[in-house]
């Protein structure tokens, strides 16, 4: 099962990776942002507000769209300490309950999958190869100090 990085957060911005193609993800850029930009606020105390940075052309115009703070703030530790699948998110349930599990959010980094997963074997699969992910992105960190 093949994870890749589609967003990630930089301070109140969530900043596009490189753009990628329905060989990658039956998830298309466009479900993600229109996903992101339709979610109700976190009912209760929420994580933060975010921008969505899209880039029009080859960068020559960023347009930010802002992103209701659909987090809860349980929510948010949560996902900086193990990886989320949105169908766990309880605004995401009240716009898309039949989601599945292409977008995840792990240490401020949205990733989508190829395909839903068909198991629980596979969701675990994905849940590793974010964690690995972070292992190597933190060791290249702590090579640049």
């Amino acid at each position: 099962m093949k994870i890749f990085k589609a967003w990630h957060v930089a301070g109140p911005h969530l900043v596009g990776g490189r753009p990628w193609g329905t060989d990658e993800s039956v998830f298309r850029p466009g479900d993600l942002v229109g996903l992101l930009t339709s979610l109700p606020a976190a009912q209760g105390a929420s994580a933060p507000a975010w921008k969505l940075e899209i880039r029009l052309g080859r960068g020559e115009k960023t347009l930010y769209l802002p992103v209701e703070p659909f987090l809860t703030v349980a929510e948010y530790r949560q996902s900086k300490a193990t990886p989320l699948p949105f169908y766990a998110i309880a605004s995401v349930r009240e716009v898309r309950p039949d989601l599945g599990a292409y977008v995840w959010l792990f240490d401020d980094i949205i990733y989508l999958t190829e395909r839903n997963p068909q198991s629980a074997a596979e969701e675990e699969e994905v849940v590793q190869r974010m964690k690995q992910e972070q292992i190597r992105r933190h060791a290249a960190q702590a090579r640049l100090r």
